[in-house]
């Protein structure tokens, strides 16, 4: 048994409309060229499944500790946009979500006690995460 789970370690966004985008229908990568901003997360995970047919199923959860007013602003710059995210991995992997024709909508709430930010997104999807490449 691998005891090494690769798991998300950062998160970073980007406007849909910003976003510079290279990617082929079918392939497994994708290029993106703009300026990434952190998301200022405590954890993170993406849950993904394939559906019958040619769509998948996405989740996304994004949990936000840091109540500063910079990490509200933010929060509040990323929810309800059109975004692609990119999601880096304790392994190395960079995958990416979303891009100019299926972007990432995330939706925020606050939850728990102590509370936090949760932004989180569930959808089908045609496209699946796909890895970065430079």
């Amino acid at each position: 048994m691998n005891s090494k789970i690769s798991q998300i370690f950062s998160v970073y966004y980007m406007s849909v409309h910003d976003a510079i985008i290279s990617e082929t229908i079918g392939v497994n990568s994708i290029k993106i060229s703009g300026t990434w901003k952190k998301v200022p997360m405590s954890s993170a995970e993406l849950k993904e499944s394939s559906l019958n047919g040619d769509m998948s199923s996405q989740e996304i959860s994004i949990k936000v500790t840091d109540s500063s007013s910079s990490s509200e602003t933010i929060i509040n710059d990323i929810a309800q946009k059109l975004i692609i995210l990119k999601l880096d991995y304790t392994d190395g992997v960079s995958k990416i979500i979303g891009n100019e024709n299926h972007p990432v909508v995330l939706t925020k709430s606050k939850e728990g006690s102590p509370q936090y930010f949760l932004l989180s997104m569930k959808r089908d999807t045609p496209e699946i995460s796909k890895l970065l490449t430079t």
